[in-house]
């Protein structure tokens, strides 16, 4: 596997196959939203950023 960084978005390669992911905060929600089909959980964010007031990010 290849790996490319430009700017916000990570690019891989693996065979013939080029996976990137946009790093910039509303487009990354948007995706780890879609995947997990849900919002994360008061518990999930007091967590993994406990420094910050809870928000909705779905």
């Amino acid at each position: 596997m290849d790996l490319a960084f430009d700017g916000s978005v990570p690019r891989a390669l693996n065979g013939s196959r080029v996976q990137s992911v946009d790093l910039t905060p509303k487009p990354l929600a948007t995706a780890v939203c879609r995947k997990a089909g849900r919002d994360i959980t008061a518990e999930e964010w007091h967590t993994y950023i406990p420094d910050l007031p809870l928000r909705h990010l779905c």
